[in-house]
């Protein structure tokens, strides 16, 4: 920063000039000739006036440092701007090059039962039957309870009914702190998901759910519900009333979840082996042993017997081995 520096001496008794209007071009010059005022005129008014002068001369620097701050960011919302509407353009000419390789295909095949499958009397025509395809396995993955499981450890000794919760920016997952989600405080996008439910013991349940809600965490019971928060998202759980609390959290860290993008249900407990079904129907030997047991006497050796077709119909018994020769 430039400083200005002099010596003081009063005996300047000409009043200042006249006040002139600022620009960016003539501050500096005016500044430093008010400075030479305060420190060489020797009547009071004369130095409270440029004292006066000075003031505004700090308002007008100030002002067209707001005016250059509000002008950059009007360029730099003009420039944004500009980029949306550059990135809205080619976001419409991809998406019409697509509809254009989709007509390019649907012109191509030919095959009619291919071109009557593009069509649902349900949902309407699709260009390409690989949009129709894809619907169905989008309708698939949020409505049909598979491929999402959920495995409760809940200890009540019975097989509740189970109904779940979807909901989004609950209290305390707002991505940007409290209050900060689409409608302030509270849940949005509230629905209860379709399930089905396995009991693999009076102890256990696991929650069947579409794929589309599959959330990644850890379950964990919370006053009188379980709970699985991804981010914003929440699955509640709500295995009915009459929770023993104590049974319930003994619970927590046996919870799981798993998925399966093929919707086939949850993996099952292991099998019990060959030899371990042998012990339990009545085997008192070791492993070794059991193996031993399968092994049988040997056998006589095979005769293979050369014959022609004629032989080989006139045989009357035609146990053996026999090879066809002719």
């Amino acid at each position: 920063m430039e400083t200005v520096s002099g010596s003081v001496d009063y005996k300047d008794s000409t009043p200042i000039p006249k006040q002139q209007e600022y620009t960016p071009d003539n501050i500096k010059p005016i500044a430093n000739e008010l400075s030479k005022f305060i420190r060489t005129k020797m009547y009071g008014a004369d130095v409270r006036e440029s004292l006066a002068r000075w003031i505004d001369i700090m308002l007008a620097v100030q002002t067209y440092i707001n005016d250059d701050e509000i002008a950059f960011k009007i360029d730099m919302q003009n420039k944004q701007d500009g980029v949306e509407d550059r990135q809205t353009q080619v976001e419409g000419t991809m998406s019409d090059v697509l509809d254009q390789f989709k007509a390019v295909v649907s012109n191509v095949t030919k095959d009619s039962e291919v071109a009557l499958a593009r069509d649902s009397v349900r949902f309407g025509d699709y260009t390409v039957l690989d949009d129709r395809l894809e619907y169905i396995e989008s309708w698939l993955a949020a409505h049909v309870p598979a491929g999402f499981h959920v495995s409760i450890k809940h200890n009540q000794n019975r097989q509740p009914k189970v109904v779940v919760h979807y909901y989004e920016y609950a209290i305390g997952t707002e991505a940007h702190g409290l209050g900060t989600g689409p409608y302030g405080l509270g849940e949005t996008s509230t629905q209860t998901i379709s399930c089905t439910v396995d009991y693999r013991d009076d102890d256990t349940a696991v929650i069947n759910l579409p794929l589309a809600y599959a959330l990644t965490g850890i379950v964990t019971y919370n006053n009188g519900y379980w709970y699985l928060i991804d981010g914003y998202k929440t699955l509640r759980f709500d295995l009915g009333d009459g929770i023993d609390d104590s049974k319930a959290l003994s619970g927590n860290g046996s919870n799981e979840t798993s998925t399966n993008a093929n919707g086939g249900g949850y993996a099952g407990d292991l099998g019990l082996s060959s030899y371990q079904i042998a012990v339990k129907n009545g085997f008192s030997g070791n492993i070794s042993q059991w193996l031993a047991s399968l092994v049988g006497p040997k056998g006589e050796d095979a005769t293979i017997n050369f014959i022609s077709q004629a032989n080989y119909d006139a045989l009357a018994d035609k146990s053996g081995v026999y090879f066809i020769s002719g």
